[in-house]
């Protein structure tokens, strides 16, 4: 094997690991991402739901 092929090797296999490193690391982020925006949309939720609820029961109060 000549200095120019095991260069081009090395070179490749670097490449595959820092390929490998970039998607875990973007895995990593969009599940930290989904983890912050699914309790985001939980909580806005759950808020809307209490509001929606107090206001139908305020109404109901209010029929004769």
């Amino acid at each position: 094997m000549t200095i120019d092929k095991s260069k081009k090797l090395l070179i490749n296999r670097n490449l595959w690991v820092l390929q490998i490193f970039q998607i875990d690391w973007i895995a990593n982020y969009l599940r930290y991402e989904m983890k912050y925006w699914f309790t985001w949309i939980s909580l806005v939720s759950v808020m809307v739901y209490q509001t929606i609820y107090l206001t139908m029961n305020q109404a109901a109060a209010k029929l004769p």
